[in-house]
């Protein structure tokens, strides 16, 4: 049996893997949120409400330089979202769309952030598929995205990520670097 060495790496993993993830990826979470593509309806947000993004005191991008919540008698200050994949999204989208997203949005960066891991750890793109699968659909994940706490499975996957760029430290540049970038993963 011969193989296309120009679509293989070292290991034996194909480099058309991560593109077959994310279409297959693509299709389970449109198939799960196929709600949210209704233009009538706003589903899986309930941290997160829509009345509350639209609010004047809440609109993008002021919200990055400071909030005045002005719903009450004299108002109250909130804190300033922080820059991350979060607030990233929020920019790109109206609120409508953020709303609609979110939750699909953080399931695919967390299973993209393990299938990350797994294929620095080495792993078979078969495993390395499967295992970013498992991680992405985990009830416990979906449960909180749904829900609208999506920041807490971000911070998983950015836990995941920062694993992987630990994971060669064979030389002592590699093992710099890959602390540097553990820790900006971390600080996501």
């Amino acid at each position: 049996m011969t193989q296309n060495k120009e679509h293989q790496s070292a290991g034996g993993r194909n480099f058309r893997s991560p593109l077959v993830f994310l279409a297959v990826l693509t299709v389970i979470f449109c198939a799960l949120f196929i709600q949210s593509f209704n233009p009538d309806k706003v589903v899986f947000s309930n941290d997160g409400p829509l009345g509350a993004m639209v609010a004047e005191c809440r609109l993008i991008p002021e919200i990055t330089t400071g909030v005045w919540a002005d719903s009450n008698w004299l108002g109250g200050p909130e804190p300033t979202p922080t820059p991350g994949p979060s607030l990233w999204l929020r920019l790109v989208t109206n609120p409508v769309i953020f709303a609609k997203s979110y939750a699909p949005v953080s399931l695919m960066i967390i299973a993209c952030c393990a299938y990350i891991f797994f294929w620095r750890m080495k792993f078979s793109s078969t495993a390395c598929l499967l295992g970013g699968l498992a991680v992405g659909l985990n009830s416990d994940f979906v449960g909180t995205s749904c829900w609208g706490v999506c920041s807490q499975p971000i911070a998983f996957g950015m836990n995941l990520l920062a694993l992987a760029a630990l994971a060669d430290i064979s030389t002592p540049w590699r093992s710099w670097l890959g602390a540097i970038l553990g820790g900006f993963c971390v600080g996501l």
